[in-house]
């Protein structure tokens, strides 16, 4: 390859990195490094929109399960529509993976807490940043996110804002994955059993392992859950039963949000599994204006 064409070539790679996050002079991206628990170093980048003069409100990204990085797809795609919105985005790569220090921990349910923890540093690392509002951090991600994001918010409660949570389960680990197996999406292989059949199966149930259900009662700041109808992954007609006795009985400002025919990842789909690639493969458009509304008016 010529040096005309790498720089061509380098020139194009630029143009799609900014046309993806519809980023350029206005966001910046810096490096950002703290410790957690054991002096683990975690390393990730500040997102920071250049079209403010006041404080900056931030979101810190919580990871989903997996060996997740700051490059997620979707931690990405929540950068790009926060800091489109004047909302500066902290990342980072969760411990043992990529940058980070560590041991990379797997989904166990005692590792729930120590994700929890590594969120909580972040926190208490950007509060101490002049840049942003202290009093306008909140808490946002996908998926096991929502086992980990109750934790972080019944520790920090009101030093924390808000709190956004996609895809996320009110359910215990044992019983998601026992949903998930009726559902055919744990294997990839759709089941022929029924809305009513699973909704028996899974009522014989008792919670095991880690259950978010006890922190998400403490959950005192403003939080909206948004799910997918199609969701083979978690039970969100569970979920939103739970939702809603827990804002009855303790007067929790919770909302919740369900987009038709989408699935975990809240892509549009037809049938919701993990079976199916989602045409396009790309998040439901009515998502992120809904929930960029909701954080405008909490």
């Amino acid at each position: 390859m010529t040096s005309t064409f790498k720089t061509v070539g380098f020139t194009l790679l630029i143009l799609v990195v900014f046309n993806t996050f519809g980023q350029t002079s206005n966001v910046q991206k810096e490096s950002i490094e703290f410790q957690s628990t054991r002096e683990v170093t975690l390393r990730g980048d500040l997102w920071i929109p250049n079209n403010t003069s006041k404080k900056i409100p931030l979101i810190i990204a919580v990871h989903g399960s997996g060996k997740t990085d700051r490059n997620d797809s979707f931690i990405l795609e929540m950068v790009k529509h926060y800091t489109a919105n004047g909302i500066a985005v902290l990342t980072y790569d969760k411990r043992g993976v990529g940058k980070s220090d560590g041991i990379y921990i797997g989904s166990y349910s005692s590792a729930m807490i120590t994700y929890a923890i590594d969120v909580i540093a972040a926190f208490d690392k950007i509060k101490r940043d002049d840049r942003f509002d202290s009093k306008k951090i909140g808490v946002s991600g996908i998926s096991q996110a929502g086992f980990i994001i109750p934790i972080v918010v019944s520790i920090l409660k009101k030093e924390l804002a808000f709190s956004i949570i996609y895809s996320g389960p009110t359910v215990s680990i044992y019983e998601e994955n026992v949903y998930s197996n009726l559902t055919g999406d744990a294997n990839g292989i759709p089941t022929k059993n029924g809305t009513e059949f699973i909704e028996a199966e899974m009522s014989k149930l008792n919670s095991a392992g880690y259950d978010p259900y006890p922190f998400i009662e403490e959950m005192t700041i403003p939080s909206l859950w948004v799910f997918g109808t199609l969701d083979k992954n978690i039970p969100v007609y569970q979920s939103v039963i739970d939702l809603k006795a827990i804002k009855k009985r303790w007067n929790r400002d919770f909302e919740w949000k369900l987009f038709e025919n989408a699935n975990h990842s809240l892509k549009k789909c037809k049938t919701g599994g993990s079976w199916e690639k989602p045409v396009p493969n790309v998040t439901h458009e009515l998502v992120f204006p809904y929930v960029i509304n909701w954080i405008n008016n909490h």
